[in-house]
Protein backbone atom coordinates (compact mmCIF):
# COMPACT_ATOMS: atom_id res chain seq x y z
CA UNK A 1 0.00 0.00 0.00
CA UNK A 2 1.04 3.30 -0.88
CA UNK A 3 2.87 5.01 2.47
CA UNK A 4 0.62 8.71 1.35
CA UNK A 5 -2.71 6.35 2.02
CA UNK A 6 -3.84 4.02 4.90
CA UNK A 7 -7.15 1.48 5.10
CA UNK A 8 -10.29 2.83 5.95
CA UNK A 9 -12.27 1.22 8.40
CA UNK A 10 -15.77 0.14 8.46
CA UNK A 11 -16.44 2.71 11.22
CA UNK A 12 -15.16 5.61 9.44
CA UNK A 13 -16.87 5.01 6.23
CA UNK A 14 -20.63 4.71 8.58
CA UNK A 15 -19.63 8.20 10.59
CA UNK A 16 -18.91 9.60 6.74
CA UNK A 17 -22.06 8.43 5.87
CA UNK A 18 -23.87 9.96 8.68
CA UNK A 19 -22.45 13.04 8.58
CA UNK A 20 -23.47 13.17 5.14
CA UNK A 21 -27.32 12.38 6.37
CA UNK A 22 -26.61 15.28 8.83
CA UNK A 23 -25.31 18.00 6.52
CA UNK A 24 -27.62 17.21 3.29
CA UNK A 25 -30.89 15.83 4.30
CA UNK A 26 -32.30 19.02 5.84
CA UNK A 27 -32.15 20.28 1.84
CA UNK A 28 -33.62 17.63 -0.16
CA UNK A 29 -37.80 17.55 0.79
CA UNK A 30 -37.49 14.15 -0.43
CA UNK A 31 -34.88 13.23 2.90
CA UNK A 32 -35.83 13.05 6.15
CA UNK A 33 -33.15 14.21 8.30
CA UNK A 34 -35.16 12.78 11.67
CA UNK A 35 -33.92 9.37 10.74
CA UNK A 36 -31.08 7.90 13.38
CA UNK A 37 -28.97 5.80 11.18
CA UNK A 38 -26.92 2.98 12.76
CA UNK A 39 -24.57 -0.08 11.43
CA UNK A 40 -27.70 -1.91 12.05
CA UNK A 41 -30.26 0.42 9.30
CA UNK A 42 -31.46 -1.09 6.94
CA UNK A 43 -30.39 0.28 3.07
CA UNK A 44 -34.11 0.68 2.83
CA UNK A 45 -34.12 3.24 5.71
CA UNK A 46 -30.80 4.46 4.65
CA UNK A 47 -31.81 5.20 1.01
CA UNK A 48 -35.21 6.92 2.73
CA UNK A 49 -33.43 9.23 4.96
CA UNK A 50 -31.00 10.58 2.43
CA UNK A 51 -33.67 10.08 -0.88
CA UNK A 52 -30.82 7.86 -2.87
CA UNK A 53 -30.88 6.42 -6.01
CA UNK A 54 -31.65 2.97 -7.06
CA UNK A 55 -29.28 0.46 -6.38
CA UNK A 56 -26.94 0.57 -9.45
CA UNK A 57 -26.98 4.59 -9.63
CA UNK A 58 -26.08 4.75 -6.43
CA UNK A 59 -23.11 1.86 -6.72
CA UNK A 60 -21.66 3.90 -8.88
CA UNK A 61 -21.46 6.72 -6.86
CA UNK A 62 -20.24 5.39 -4.48
CA UNK A 63 -17.62 3.76 -6.68
CA UNK A 64 -16.90 7.52 -7.56
CA UNK A 65 -16.86 9.12 -3.85
CA UNK A 66 -14.76 6.83 -2.46
CA UNK A 67 -12.50 6.14 -6.03
CA UNK A 68 -12.70 2.64 -6.16
CA UNK A 69 -14.34 -0.41 -8.45
CA UNK A 70 -16.41 -2.35 -6.44
CA UNK A 71 -18.29 -4.59 -9.32
CA UNK A 72 -22.40 -4.44 -10.08
CA UNK A 73 -22.57 -7.84 -8.73
CA UNK A 74 -20.73 -7.23 -5.62
CA UNK A 75 -23.20 -4.28 -5.02
CA UNK A 76 -26.47 -5.98 -5.82
CA UNK A 77 -25.30 -8.39 -3.23
CA UNK A 78 -24.89 -5.52 -0.93
CA UNK A 79 -27.80 -3.33 -1.70
CA UNK A 80 -30.93 -5.53 -2.51
CA UNK A 81 -32.65 -6.80 -0.76
CA UNK A 82 -32.71 -3.40 0.30
CA UNK A 83 -35.35 -4.31 3.68
CA UNK A 84 -32.62 -7.56 4.98
CA UNK A 85 -29.60 -5.43 4.08
CA UNK A 86 -27.82 -3.50 6.31
CA UNK A 87 -25.87 0.20 6.13
CA UNK A 88 -23.10 -1.48 8.11
CA UNK A 89 -22.62 -4.48 4.46
CA UNK A 90 -21.98 -1.60 3.00
CA UNK A 91 -19.72 -0.55 5.00
CA UNK A 92 -17.75 -3.26 5.32
CA UNK A 93 -17.59 -3.44 1.40
CA UNK A 94 -16.22 -0.37 0.84
CA UNK A 95 -13.68 -0.74 3.94
CA UNK A 96 -12.09 -3.69 2.23
CA UNK A 97 -11.58 -1.53 -0.98
CA UNK A 98 -11.23 2.02 -0.39
CA UNK A 99 -8.00 4.20 1.35
CA UNK A 100 -8.08 7.27 2.54
CA UNK A 101 -5.33 10.10 2.20
CA UNK A 102 -2.88 10.87 4.81
CA UNK A 103 -1.96 14.30 4.56
CA UNK A 104 1.85 15.35 5.54
CA UNK A 105 3.29 18.67 5.95
CA UNK A 106 5.51 20.05 3.23
CA UNK A 107 8.17 22.31 3.14
CA UNK A 108 7.60 26.07 3.00
CA UNK A 109 10.45 28.74 4.04
CA UNK A 110 12.67 25.54 5.08
CA UNK A 111 10.05 24.79 7.57
CA UNK A 112 7.47 21.61 7.78
CA UNK A 113 3.68 23.39 7.04
CA UNK A 114 0.74 21.21 7.76
CA UNK A 115 -1.83 24.46 6.49
CA UNK A 116 -0.13 24.59 3.24
CA UNK A 117 -0.50 20.93 2.27
CA UNK A 118 -4.08 20.35 3.50
CA UNK A 119 -4.91 23.64 1.90
CA UNK A 120 -2.93 22.15 -2.02
CA UNK A 121 -4.62 18.78 -1.52
CA UNK A 122 -8.35 20.05 -0.93
CA UNK A 123 -7.92 22.45 -3.68
CA UNK A 124 -6.18 18.92 -5.70
CA UNK A 125 -9.19 17.13 -4.67
CA UNK A 126 -11.86 19.54 -5.63
CA UNK A 127 -10.03 19.73 -9.34
CA UNK A 128 -10.19 15.96 -9.60
CA UNK A 129 -14.13 16.02 -8.92
CA UNK A 130 -14.67 18.41 -11.37
CA UNK A 131 -14.64 22.35 -9.56
CA UNK A 132 -13.15 24.65 -11.17
CA UNK A 133 -10.38 25.74 -8.28
CA UNK A 134 -8.00 28.25 -10.98
CA UNK A 135 -8.67 31.74 -8.62
CA UNK A 136 -8.66 29.22 -5.23
CA UNK A 137 -6.33 30.45 -2.62
CA UNK A 138 -6.70 30.36 1.30
CA UNK A 139 -8.86 33.65 1.79
CA UNK A 140 -11.12 32.51 -1.15
CA UNK A 141 -14.65 32.60 0.52
CA UNK A 142 -15.93 29.29 0.59
CA UNK A 143 -19.96 30.32 0.27
CA UNK A 144 -19.56 30.32 -3.77
CA UNK A 145 -18.18 27.29 -3.81
CA UNK A 146 -21.37 25.60 -1.48
CA UNK A 147 -23.52 27.26 -3.55
CA UNK A 148 -22.02 26.29 -7.26
CA UNK A 149 -20.72 22.79 -6.50
CA UNK A 150 -22.56 21.75 -3.06
CA UNK A 151 -22.51 18.19 -3.73
CA UNK A 152 -18.73 18.03 -4.53
CA UNK A 153 -17.32 20.31 -1.76
CA UNK A 154 -19.23 17.98 0.38
CA UNK A 155 -18.44 15.16 -1.01
CA UNK A 156 -14.13 15.54 -0.81
CA UNK A 157 -14.25 17.33 2.90
CA UNK A 158 -16.56 15.23 4.51
CA UNK A 159 -14.93 12.21 3.32
CA UNK A 160 -11.33 13.28 4.03
CA UNK A 161 -11.63 15.27 7.16
CA UNK A 162 -15.27 13.53 8.53
CA UNK A 163 -16.80 15.78 11.23
CA UNK A 164 -15.24 19.28 10.63
CA UNK A 165 -18.28 20.91 9.16
CA UNK A 166 -20.15 22.11 12.19
CA UNK A 167 -23.57 22.98 10.40
CA UNK A 168 -24.76 24.40 6.71
CA UNK A 169 -27.15 27.51 6.77
CA UNK A 170 -28.86 29.17 4.16
CA UNK A 171 -30.28 32.73 4.36
CA UNK A 172 -33.50 33.73 4.78
CA UNK A 173 -34.55 36.80 3.22
CA UNK A 174 -37.95 38.35 3.34
CA UNK A 175 -39.74 40.18 0.66
CA UNK A 176 -39.25 44.27 1.47
CA UNK A 177 -41.96 45.76 3.09
CA UNK A 178 -42.71 48.34 0.21
CA UNK A 179 -42.92 46.04 -2.58
CA UNK A 180 -45.54 43.80 -0.31
CA UNK A 181 -47.55 47.55 0.18
CA UNK A 182 -47.57 48.32 -3.79
CA UNK A 183 -50.61 45.19 -4.13
CA UNK A 184 -52.89 46.20 -1.95
CA UNK A 185 -52.58 49.87 -2.95
CA UNK A 186 -53.33 49.26 -6.58
CA UNK A 187 -56.37 47.10 -5.28
CA UNK A 188 -57.91 49.94 -3.58
CA UNK A 189 -57.05 52.57 -6.84
CA UNK A 190 -59.02 50.06 -8.93
CA UNK A 191 -62.02 49.77 -6.74
CA UNK A 192 -61.83 53.96 -6.21
CA UNK A 193 -61.49 53.95 -10.04
CA UNK A 194 -65.20 52.52 -10.81
CA UNK A 195 -65.85 55.75 -8.93
CA UNK A 196 -63.66 58.30 -10.32
CA UNK A 197 -62.07 57.52 -14.15
CA UNK A 198 -58.81 59.59 -13.70
CA UNK A 199 -57.47 56.85 -10.61
CA UNK A 200 -57.13 54.10 -13.39
CA UNK A 201 -54.10 56.04 -14.73
CA UNK A 202 -52.39 56.07 -11.60
CA UNK A 203 -53.97 51.92 -11.34
CA UNK A 204 -51.76 51.69 -14.55
CA UNK A 205 -48.98 52.92 -13.26
CA UNK A 206 -49.19 51.33 -10.08
CA UNK A 207 -49.55 47.49 -12.07
CA UNK A 208 -46.30 48.69 -13.67
CA UNK A 209 -44.15 49.61 -11.09
CA UNK A 210 -45.59 46.45 -9.03
CA UNK A 211 -44.46 44.36 -11.90
CA UNK A 212 -41.31 45.47 -11.98
CA UNK A 213 -40.11 45.69 -8.38
CA UNK A 214 -41.97 42.09 -7.42
CA UNK A 215 -40.42 40.62 -10.52
CA UNK A 216 -37.08 42.45 -9.23
CA UNK A 217 -37.36 41.50 -5.12
CA UNK A 218 -38.39 38.36 -5.87
CA UNK A 219 -35.22 37.77 -8.17
CA UNK A 220 -33.42 39.14 -4.75
CA UNK A 221 -35.31 37.02 -3.04
CA UNK A 222 -34.79 34.07 -4.79
CA UNK A 223 -30.71 34.61 -5.37
CA UNK A 224 -30.33 34.94 -1.59
CA UNK A 225 -32.10 32.07 -0.59
CA UNK A 226 -29.88 30.23 -2.51
CA UNK A 227 -26.92 31.70 -0.48
CA UNK A 228 -25.43 28.46 1.91
CA UNK A 229 -23.01 29.55 4.67
CA UNK A 230 -20.91 27.78 7.40
CA UNK A 231 -20.82 30.07 10.01
CA UNK A 232 -18.04 29.27 11.47
CA UNK A 233 -16.01 28.63 8.40
CA UNK A 234 -15.89 31.68 6.08
CA UNK A 235 -13.04 31.08 3.85
CA UNK A 236 -10.38 28.10 2.87
CA UNK A 237 -8.18 29.81 5.61
CA UNK A 238 -10.47 28.98 8.16
CA UNK A 239 -11.39 25.56 6.75
CA UNK A 240 -7.88 24.14 7.23
CA UNK A 241 -7.38 25.95 10.62
CA UNK A 242 -10.05 23.95 12.03
CA UNK A 243 -9.25 20.78 10.18
CA UNK A 244 -5.70 21.33 12.01
CA UNK A 245 -7.50 22.04 15.40
CA UNK A 246 -10.30 19.08 15.21
CA UNK A 247 -7.95 16.38 13.16
CA UNK A 248 -4.56 17.51 13.78
CA UNK A 249 -4.26 19.07 17.28
CA UNK A 250 -3.96 15.72 19.58
CA UNK A 251 -0.80 14.78 16.75
CA UNK A 252 0.63 17.89 17.18
CA UNK A 253 0.67 17.26 21.00
CA UNK A 254 2.40 14.08 21.23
Amino acid sequence: MDSNYRKITPEEVFFIFKEEHRLCSQFDVEADPTVDLTMDSSIKEWRYSMDLLPWRKLGKYLNEEFEINISENDWESTLEPSRTKRLGDVCRLISNHAQIEIVKPIKLFGKDCLSASLFKTIKRNLTKRGVDTSDLKPSTLIEPYLKNYFGEFIEQINKNYTGVIPEIKTNETKLSKSNSLIWPALILVFIAGFFWNPLFGLAVILLIIGLFSGNASRKEFEDQNDMMFIPEIKTFRDLVERIIEKKYAIQQKI
